[in-house]
């Protein structure tokens, strides 16, 4: 699922961003990022999570490292607030 910011941005006519070329500004990227990230984090299965990071690394393995980083970075958050 795609998110809201996201697809807000993408209609912007005002950037040059065209997702289906990989093509974003810096802040459509950071946006897209988050947008894998989010992804990552709706799997309730870790196995369906590994799968998603697997498909990644196949189709984008430039950002693999940077949407792992932020994923790590999110459960850490989470196991704090549960605390």
């Amino acid at each position: 699922m795609t998110s809201e910011a996201l697809i807000n941005h993408l209609n912007n006519g005002a950037n040059y961003c065209y997702a289906p070329n990989d093509r974003y500004c810096e802040w459509g990227r950071q946006l897209w990022i988050d947008d894998k990230v989010q992804a990552v984090l709706d799997e309730e299965k870790i196995e369906d999570r590994r799968y998603l990071l697997e498909q990644m690394e196949r189709n984008m393995p430039q950002w693999l490292d940077e949407i792992k980083r932020r994923v790590a970075e999110r459960f850490e958050q989470n196991r704090r607030k549960a605390a």
